[in-house]
């Protein structure tokens, strides 16, 4: 008379075992590299975010224009740092600061100077004095707003004309090209600047 089997061998509980596993391995690979992929993307969407939002900021604060008392309104002063990298400084007439309380001026955008801030982007905000009045080097940096921290380059091109001009002093251009640059990621940004002429 044969034995009824009451449960499973040893075998075959490995063999069902190894068999899960397996299944286990093969799906859950796909899901760890996607998951890594995602992570990564979203890390360099979140740089180039930042890069953008900064960009946006600057001409934001230009298209609030207004007639100054005495041209220049802009004034773009070319200059790179030891190692070749970007550091242009930025002067316009804005009548932004009035969104803080302030009365019109001049906004300096350009890169920290101290070692604090030397990888930073900096607004400043001078009520009252005009770009070509400003000495940039002589900015400190504790009396400017941090905009971006982690930022390696600013390189800033105007369009005089028809032509796009590295150093400037003038009326208001028609438009302008922003490069701001953190590690490899390097942020292209173009505008046209509101015309009153």
């Amino acid at each position: 008379m044969a034995r009824l089997r009451e449960g499973f061998t040893l075998v075959e509980i490995l063999v069902v075992a190894a068999l899960a596993g397996l299944i286990a391995v093969t799906a859950f690979t796909p899901l760890i590299h996607t998951v890594g992929v995602l992570r990564d993307l979203e890390g360099s969407f979140g740089a180039e975010a930042g890069l953008r939002l900064a960009s946006a900021r600057i001409v934001g604060d230009m298209r609030q224009y207004q007639q100054p008392p005495k041209e220049p309104a802009v004034r773009l002063v070319r200059h790179d740092r030891f190692g070749g990298r970007a550091d242009d400084a930025l002067l316009f007439w804005s009548v932004a600061p009035l969104r803080q309380g302030r009365a019109a001026g001049t906004v300096v955008y350009r890169l920290g100077g101290s070692r604090a801030y030397e990888n930073s982007l900096m607004r400043w905000i001078l009520p009252g004095a005009l770009p070509s009045e400003i000495n940039v080097a002589a900015l400190a940096d504790e009396e400017g707003q941090l905009v971006l921290q982690g930022l390696d380059g600013l390189r800033v091109t105007l369009l005089n004309g028809n032509q796009w001009v590295d150093e400037y002093s003038g009326p208001l251009p028609r438009a302008l090209r922003l490069t701001l640059t953190r590690g490899e990621v390097e942020n292209l940004y173009e505008d046209w600047l509101p015309q009153t002429r």
